[in-house]
């Protein structure tokens, strides 16, 4: 496992551009990423650290305020889910760099984009609770991740430790604002 900086950017950049080559004909759904991230990893200090387990996956970690959203711009080189597959005690490479990143600071949030991942997010609690060794837990409604005012900007989270101080709307409010 790798805990970079500015300093290792190269390498960050390196496994950056593995990822989007493997991907860039495949249509996977977060393509769009690697377009700013191979120039700038950093994105203008929006991310600090960067975990890596060389080949296999990659994760940053964004400051919110107080918190940290952790497992951000995550991928694995297998395309697996991150998220609870058929085995509630795997230690998937997700919970790996997890792990890593709560060595560093000790608490913080995972989201989910799109309301139909609802069951999903209190199963990625579980599994967290049980692969972590921390109480993760599940707030009701949606929670504003990024700066937009579209849908994707409002995600379930789990987090551990303090409760994150985001803008929430409840599942109807997201409804009735997003739905068509």
């Amino acid at each position: 496992m790798l805990k970079l900086d500015r300093s290792q950017i190269h390498i960050i950049k390196e496994q950056l551009y593995k990822a989007y080559k493997q991907t860039a004909d495949k249509g996977h759904r977060n393509i769009t990423w690697f377009d700013t991230l191979i120039t700038d990893p950093f994105n203008n200090e929006k991310y600090s650290k960067w975990y890596i387990i060389p080949d296999v996956a990659f994760a940053t970690v964004q400051n919110f305020g107080s918190t940290q959203r952790l497992l951000t711009r995550y991928f694995d080189f297998g395309w697996y889910n991150i998220y609870p597959g058929r085995k509630l005690d795997r230690v998937t490479p997700a919970v790996q760099l997890l792990n890593s990143q709560l060595e560093d600071y000790n608490q913080g949030f995972v989201s989910l984009e799109y309301m139909k991942r609802k069951k999903l997010i209190q199963k990625t609690a579980e599994k967290y609770n049980l692969l972590t060794n921390r109480e993760w837990l599940v707030p009701s409604g949606m929670f504003k991740t990024c700066e937009h005012d579209c849908a994707q900007c409002w995600q379930h989270i789990t987090y551990t430790g303090n409760k994150p101080e985001l803008e929430s709307i409840s599942y109807e409010e997201w409804n009735r604002k997003f739905q068509p």
